[in-house]
This record gives structure tokens, sequence and C-alpha cells, in this order.
């Protein structure tokens, strides 16, 4: 679709993050207008460390992890996190519980009742798009359980010109509803690792910049007193470890798409124009 070329970079760089060697492959969650092509953008990405799949419940998580023996999975893509969230409350929120456990520790528990089974394996992310108005319906409770701080939050909207654009592709036939085809990110068969230095000077750039996602962390919905409207507001800054880490891992994923070994200051522009989408007050025009 118009408009999603640095989006489609945002998504290939986080599941590059899932080839890095020594650390945790960085979820991410694309928050954008229904319709606007979030599934068809995640769905052709392939790779041997990638699973794909519609839904996700507890007893869907387990089997994912019980049937990769080799242990080669770093990332699950969801192309609409709407469908797992449609489930009876219950469900949601043992889901969302060992999707928090699988992303920090790489566990996962299953309790049918009757017994009681811990799943084990290395952290793996989550991609998956979600449209606004099912984000702030989660939000708070995500945010008091911590959820929110594992994703990075990819906020936009589409331009009257993207919008323009899109509907001439629709019109003359270069835009359809069939799947795009596969994008393969990583044409060996085993998924091997790889070693990103990070040198001082980058270092440093990404711990200023990790301040500005940690205020974009740090809002939160509020009602208007006059309007009585649910509306975004700046409040306390998040703590900056996470939103650091993250960026760190970020920029080594962003090296690796552009087939570097070392980050260099062209991550760090990569990550300044990410920051612009991480403002849920603000989203992005594309």
């Amino acid at each position: 679709m118009s408009g999603m070329g640095f989006i489609n970079e945002i998504v290939q760089t986080l599941l590059y993050t899932g080839m890095v060697e020594g650390i945790k492959p960085v979820s991410g969650l694309l928050v954008g207008p229904s319709g606007g092509g979030k599934s068809q953008t995640l769905i052709p990405y392939k790779a041997p460390w990638i699973h794909h799949t519609n839904d996700l419940t507890s007893a869907g998580l387990s089997d994912i992890l019980s049937n990769d023996v080799s242990g080669k999975l770093r990332t699950i893509i969801l192309p609409d996190f709407n469908v797992p969230l449609s489930h009876k409350s219950a469900v949601v929120t043992l889901t969302v519980s060992n999707l928090l456990s699988l992303m920090s520790e790489g566990t996962c528990r299953i309790d049918d009742g009757r017994n009681q089974k811990i799943m084990k394996h290395e952290p793996m992310s989550i991609v998956s798009g979600l449209t606004p108005e099912m984000y702030t319906q989660h939000f708070k409770k995500w945010k008091a359980l911590g959820f929110i701080r594992r994703f990075l939050m990819v906020n936009f909207v589409y331009s009257l010109e993207t919008r323009r654009d899109g509907s001439a592709q629709i019109r003359e036939g270069k835009v359809t509803s069939e799947n795009l085809p596969d994008i393969v990110i990583d044409k060996t068969k085993e998924g091997t690792l790889k070693k990103v230095k990070l040198e001082k000077r980058e270092a440093g750039d990404i711990e200023i910049l990790s301040m500005e996602l940690a205020t974009n962390l740090g809002y939160n919905l509020m009602r208007d007193g006059k309007t009585h409207k649910i509306k975004w507001v700046e409040q306390e800054r998040a703590l900056e470890f996470a939103p650091h880490l993250m960026l760190q891992s970020i920029a080594k994923g962003n090296a690796l798409r552009m087939h570097r070994n070392r980050v260099n200051q062209s991550d760090i522009k990569f990550l300044i124009r990410l920051l612009g989408f991480t403002n849920p007050a603000r989203p992005q025009s594309i």
C-alpha cells in the first residue's frame, strides 16, 4: 500500500533483531487505521526464526514452543492482534500473561485445571497490528501489567495524499486483496545469530534518544474535565532503562538489515525518525 515504505523498514528491522546475538528480539505493534494494510504488511515476511499464526491462545503458544524442538524460533508474526483480543475475557487475560512471560523470560504456563505445565524457551518477540480503538480499550490494564513497555508502539495515520494514491493504485489494479509475494529476509536454513558491534559514539547517542522514548511511554489516557472525552496526556516519564535497551537492540537490528556488523550514524538517523512514531498523542502521518 502507498505510504507504507518506512513502516516496512520498521517491521524488517524488528524482525532482524531476532538474528542479533546476545539480545532479546524486539516486539512491535503497528497501531493504525482499520483496513489500512497492517496485516498485508506483515504477512509476506518469512525466515527460519519466524512463526506465522492468525490467532493466539495459551494453548496455541504451548504448541508453538513444544513443536520448536531445535529452539530456532525467535519471533511470532500475528497479522491482526484484534483476533486474540476478541476471545472471552479470561482467555485474553491468560494469553496476555503468557505473552508477557514469553517475551521477557521465554516461558509459557499451561493450566488445564488438573495439571500445570511450564514450557521453557528462549525469549521471543511478537510483531502484530492493532487498531487505535482496541489499543485505547486495553491500554490501562496493559500499562499496569507492564505489557506496554515490552512493545515498540508504532502509531500512524494516513495523509490525504496517501489515501488518494492508495485509491488510485486499487483503481488501476496495482493493489488487490491477495497476499503479496513472500519476502524472505534470511535465506539460510538455520537462521544463525550474528554479532553486531555498538561503539562508544553511537552508544552515547542512543542513551540520549532513550529519553525521548521514555517520555512517550509516559503518556496516559485521561478524561477531559470539560469535554469528558478521553485523550492522551503526557505524565511522568518512564524509567529510561527498558527504552535504552530497546533502542540499542533496534539499532543493531537495523545495522544487520543493512548488512553491517556495526552500528553507525545511519542507524542513529533511523532511530530519530522512528521515535516520531512512538508518541500515541501524535500519530505520524504517512
